[in-house]
């Protein structure tokens, strides 16, 4: 999470917003999910799916949109 995390101020910073707060950690609430290896097999195995973007370039245009359609 912290890297997903420091990728999101990173392309709001590619986009002219300095996000600089930090990141906020609490305790666990029912229902968390604790430990997580997402992954994608399979539905790339059931539905023949193929990403178009990795996560960083998906970041990358997600924030790009936001700043430019939210701001």
């Amino acid at each position: 999470m912290n890297d997903l995390y420091r990728a999101i101020q990173s392309a709001l910073a590619e986009n002219g917003v300095n996000y600089s707060k930090d990141a906020v950690y609490r305790d666990f609430r029912a229902g968390d999910v604790r430990h997580s290896q997402a992954s994608i097999a399979k539905i790339e195995q059931a539905l023949g799916y193929i990403p178009e973007f990795r996560i960083d370039a998906g970041i990358q245009l997600a924030m790009r949109w936001y700043v430019k359609n939210l701001t």
